[in-house]
Formats: structure tokens, C-alpha cells, sequence
């Protein structure tokens, strides 16, 4: 195989991988379709199912403060539900940030009027370790491809 064939089938390669990656990632559209705040929880139903362990609900009172809620819980019917003590006809705002299990993404706030958002802090940051591992692959492959561009042709051996 010539140099110019390897590098030919390299490229070929990594055009192939690309169109691979490209298309498996299809992230599906996730909205909120409608709320409800009930005795007992606050509900969102979505367009598509969720991640429960990957959303986060907050819900707001009318004086602005955080109101204290346990940890969101999906159902099979696209429903994101937290339970909360709401007073009945209080003013609340439930400010999301819904992750869908397809990829998905949701996030904004509903509520009723005089009530604001809270500050509610959470992240999808990336695992150390993970990013470790990515890069340190990232650097293999580079150096493996460029040892393998750059390589000299085996020679012919007379008979």
C-alpha cells in the first residue's frame, strides 16, 4: 500500500466515524405540554419521557422563597412530579431544568403572578474523570493516525 493509499483509507475512515457520531446523536424535542399544582405536589407533563435523576424542580412561594420540596419523580405518562406543601390559592412559581431520557432539554419557569424564581443551584458538569480518560484517547488516537500517515512504506524484497 502506497502513501497516498493510506492516507486515502485514513481519511476515508475518519469520514465514515464522523457520519457515525453525527447520527447517532439525535436529540429529541422536550417540552412542557401543561402544569398543575395539586395538595401534596407540583406536576409537569412533558412531550417526552424525562430523567427523573437528571431534572430539577424548584418551587417558589409568593414572598419569593424557596418552598421545601423532596426529589422529582417521573412517571410512565411524560409526568414530573415533586412533592411539595403548597397552601391552596397561594401564589408559586415552579422553575425547571428537565433533562429527557432521549437527550432532550426543558427549562423555564410557570407560575402564578408575584411569585419569582429561585436560585436554585445544580449542574450537569463533566465527571473528572471522564474528561481524563476522553482526552487521554483523544491524544492516543492522534498518535496512533499520525504514526500511521507518516510510517514509511514497507520495501520490496528482491526474490
Amino acid at each position: 500500500m502506497t502513501a497516498r493509499s493510506r492516507r486515502v483509507a485514513a481519511i476515508l475512515v475518519l469520514v465514515v466515524l464522523g457520519l457515525v457520531v453525527a447520527a447517532t446523536r439525535q436529540d429529541t424535542e422536550l417540552r412542557v405540554v401543561d402544569s398543575a399544582a395539586g395538595p401534596g405536589e407540583a406536576s409537569l407533563t412533558l412531550s417526552a419521557d424525562v430523567d427523573a435523576e437528571l431534572s430539577h424542580l424548584a418551587v417558589t412561594g409568593p414572598d419569593g422563597r424557596p418552598v421545601p420540596a423532596g426529589p422529582p419523580v417521573a412517571d410512565p405518562a411524560n409526568v414530573l412530579k415533586v412533592p411539595v406543601d403548597l397552601e391552596p390559592g397561594s401564589a408559586y412559581s415552579l422553575t425547571y431544568h428537565v433533562i429527557g431520557r432521549d437527550g432532550g432539554v426543558a427549562s423555564g419557569e410557570i407560575g402564578t403572578t408575584g411569585a419569582t424564581a429561585s436560585a436554585h443551584d445544580h449542574g450537569h458538569g463533566v465527571d473528572p474523570l471522564s474528561a481524563v480518560l476522553l482526552l487521554i484517547n483523544l491524544g492516543v488516537v492522534l498518535v496512533v493516525g499520525w504514526l500511521l500517515l507518516t510510517r514509511p512504506s514497507p520495501r520490496s524484497t528482491p526474490e
